[in-house]
């Protein structure tokens, strides 16, 4: 399950919505997240990664649990201790959501 790899203190950056803390806050938005957009396929670009800390360039398109279609680019970083997530940030090319 996703608690598994989240650290009890992880933070997660997520655009158009306040930082969440905690790993049940960050499990909370993910749920949302995933229900909202319940098809996403994404493509990896370039990975730039250290020993804690990886950040990816991706594409992605699907559709939104209304089947209006979505599409986005962005870049992901995430950095590990002791083998969980502590910190998720994610930043978007378009930020225009649709509703």
């Amino acid at each position: 399950p996703l608690e598994a790899i989240l650290s009890e203190n992880a933070v997660f950056h997520f655009p158009g919505v306040a930082p969440r803390e905690g790993r049940r806050a960050v499990v909370a938005l993910l749920k949302v997240l995933f229900y909202k957009y319940p098809r996403l396929e994404f493509q990896p670009g370039r990975v730039i990664a250290n020993e804690n800390t990886a950040a990816a360039e991706w594409t992605n398109r699907g559709e939104t649990s209304k089947g209006v279609a979505y599409e986005n680019a962005g870049v992901t970083v995430i950095e590990l201790r002791d083998g969980q997530v502590v910190y998720v940030s994610d930043t978007f090319k378009s930020t225009d959501f649709p509703a």
